[in-house]
This record gives structure tokens, sequence and C-alpha cells, in this order.
């Protein structure tokens, strides 16, 4: 495990704010950014960068308008419809968990091809006409939205139908941790425990702006870019509004501290964005980030900031962390961090309790009397989520610090 400052791990604690009493000092943004460019002068196949992301090996894939390109950090290898592309027109990337990662069409060219060592067409395609957006639940099951409304489950062998929304729109779909798919079909949200619809949401964008993504953070909460707004939802039933300034947002991505950054699409007003939990960071051509028009951001396993933008593909030198500090005195578990054990602060009417790292792997679950105290000398060190549990079934979460 990277070794990690406690002043740096302190960061990610503003994903649970609103679930402890926690207070936040000043904030201060790292604004003396060095950005490299690159473009087809460096190998790239195209300028006009639709997606980037990297795999689960730390490699960057980028969608452009003539091919998908790879990045080993020192060269690009360039991919195009003669290497088994269906198309050179890529609008979007995904990668699944057995690390294969998917091209998906622009408008212009929908289909859909995967990479496992090389490329191939979709062998499927024919069942999804215009697929739109791929997502994947825990046992490894392919979703596929398409231009029509239509969601669709890839098994591995077959493509079934699984849901048509009312309004035969939808623009993207994500699981949550418990299981439920949240549908995002213009200014409604809705809500699929399997294929059945349970609840509907209505949102609303705020003026101009189109697109619209839904995605989790590192600790599962939802966030939802809305044409101009943005959601976040910390239950799973509340989605409160973020932002609501004309920001034209596109991507949205989270480093390991959880701070937020998004890309903005528009010449008057768009570049690089990032949000801690409490205020808000700008980078556009005073900063050297000359272009106003990124499509989409990618964070790099060492916490670097990576976007794609219609004249070339951006990377910072730099770590756009944010620092902030914490009064520890008001957090629930205690001592946090903690070396061998910890309690929880007024615990009396807790019934059980779980320890979990930021992947969700479970370490430690049990039940507790009151003022237990927890064992966690066998856990390394690291960043974990203490899930609590009362006696009328209510849960909190928190975040302690193994040291």
């Amino acid at each position: 495990m990277r070794r990690i400052t406690f002043l740096t791990i302190c960061v990610c604690l503003f994903g649970l704010m609103q679930s402890q009493n926690v207070s936040y000092n000043k904030v201060i943004e790292n604004t003396n950014l060095t950005w490299i460019k690159f473009t087809t002068t460096d190998g790239l196949p195209s300028n006009a960068i639709k997606d980037i992301l990297f795999d689960k090996n730390g490699i960057l894939w980028i969608a452009t308008t003539s091919g998908v390109s790879k990045y080993n950090g020192t060269t690009f290898q360039n991919y195009t419809t003669v290497d088994g592309l269906h198309s050179n027109a890529i609008g979007r990337l995904y990668c699944d968990n057995q690390n294969r990662v998917w091209a998906i069409g622009d408008y212009s060219s929908p289909g859909l091809s995967i990479y496992n060592g090389t490329w191939q067409a979709f062998n499927k395609n024919s069942s999804v006409p215009k697929p739109g957006f791929l997502f994947q639940d825990v046992d490894n099951n392919i979703y596929i939205t398409e231009g029509e409304g239509k969601i669709y489950k890839y098994n591995g062998t077959q493509v079934d139908s699984l849901v048509q929304t009312p309004d035969k729109r939808v623009s993207s779909a994500i699981f949550d941790q418990n299981g439920i798919m949240w549908v995002v079909s213009g200014e409604k949200l809705l809500k699929y425990s399997g294929s059945t619809l349970i609840e509907t949401k209505i949102l609303t964008s705020n003026g101009v702006g189109s697109f619209y993504l839904i995605e989790k953070d590192k600790l599962g909460k939802l966030w939802l870019i809305m044409g101009n707004s943005l959601y976040k939802s910390n239950d799973f039933a509340n989605f409160s509004l973020v932002g609501t300034t004309y920001n034209y947002y596109m991507d949205i991505a989270f480093d390991s501290n959880n701070n937020a950054y998004f890309g903005r699409y528009s010449k008057a007003n768009g570049g690089l964005k990032t949000y801690n939990g409490t205020s808000w960071g700008e980078y556009t051509g005073s900063n050297g980030l000359t272009s106003s028009t990124v499509q989409s951001v990618a964070i790099a396993p060492n916490d670097k900031v990576w976007a794609g933008a219609d004249d070339g593909l951006y990377y910072s030198n730099e770590v756009l962390t944010t620092t902030r500090n914490i009064n520890e005195s008001q957090l629930k578990l205690f001592p946090n961090p903690a070396t061998t054990q910890f309690s929880i602060k007024d615990n009396a009417g807790i019934t059980s309790v779980s320890v979990s790292d930021l992947t969700a792997k479970t370490f430690i679950q049990k039940k507790i009397v009151e003022n237990e105290k927890i064992n966690i000398s066998s856990l390394q060190k690291g960043i974990y989520i203490v899930r609590i549990i009362t006696e009328n079934a209510q849960s909190e979460n928190s975040i302690l610090i193994k040291q």
C-alpha cells in the first residue's frame, strides 16, 4: 500500500460529512498547476478526445473521432477498424470488472467493440441497435442502454431486453451498493428493483445544458449531472442540489480522497472544476489548461488528473488534492486514527458494526455490547469505512484511519 500521510488521508472524510458532526476550516486550493498537452504530434490519432479512462492495470485509454489509443506512460498505441474496431468514431469507453475495455460508437456510428487482448466488434451488436452507455452488476452482467429507452442485459452468452423506460429515453444508468438500478431519463430519475419501476423522481437541469450522467463516488454515494445542475445523494433517497450555475457539466471523476473533478464543455464557461465537499476550485486557460471544452476527466492511480478536450489530451503534473483541518473531537470513532482497537462514542442502542475498505470488502462484522472495543490489530494500515447499525435498523457510516 502506498504510504499516505495523516494530513492527506483526512481529506477523504468530507464524503461522510453529512453523517457526522465534522467541522472544516479554510480549504487551500492548488492553483499553480502545470499542464502537459498531448496532440497528434505526440502520436494521438486525433485531437478531438471524446472519453478517457484508466483500466485496472493503470493503462490510460483514449476515445477519439479517429479511433482508440492506449497510453502506457511513454507511447501511444492506436487502434482503428483495421485492428478490429467496429468504427473509428468512438464516443465513450467502459472498463468492466474483468478488465475488458469496451468502445461505444458515437451517434454517427452506433455499435460496440470489446478489447480483451485484441479488438473485435461485439458479435451481438444487432441485438442493441444504438448502444449508449454500459454499466455492470455485482455478478458481472453487462447492462447496455439504448437510444430508444431500452436497457439490455448481457450475461456473457446472450442479450435480453430488461427495461423499457416510460418516455423512451435513457442517458445513463448505474447500480447502487444495494443492487438498486438508477436510470436517468431526461429530467426524470427512475429507480428500479430488477425490471420493476418502483419510484420516479423529477429533477431540474437548470436551463441550458443537455448532458446527463449518474456516477458513484469512492464511498458509494450517487452523483447526478443533469445539464447545468449537480445533485448528490447520501442516503439513496433524497438528492440534494449541489451546484446551479451554468457549468455545462460533461463528466465527473473522483480521486482517492473522494474529491470530485468535473469536465465542462463551453468555450465561454468551460474547463475543469473541482469540489471537495465545501469549496470549489476552477482551472481554465489562466491556469494553463488552454482548452475550455473538456469532455472527459480521469484520475490516475497516483491521483494525477487527466482531461480530454476538443484540442487534445491534458495531464497535470501535480495533485489537485485540497487540504483541510478537521476537528477530531467531533468524530464518532475514537481513537481515530487507531492502531489496535477503537470504540464508538455514545454507543447505547447500537447493535452491530462492520469494518470495510474503500472497495467494500468487509473485514469485521459483529454484534457489539455497550462500551465494547473493536479489535483491528489484524488490519493493514489504511482507510476503512465503519458501518454502525442501531436497534431501529438505522445505519451510519464513519471513516476510520488505521495506523
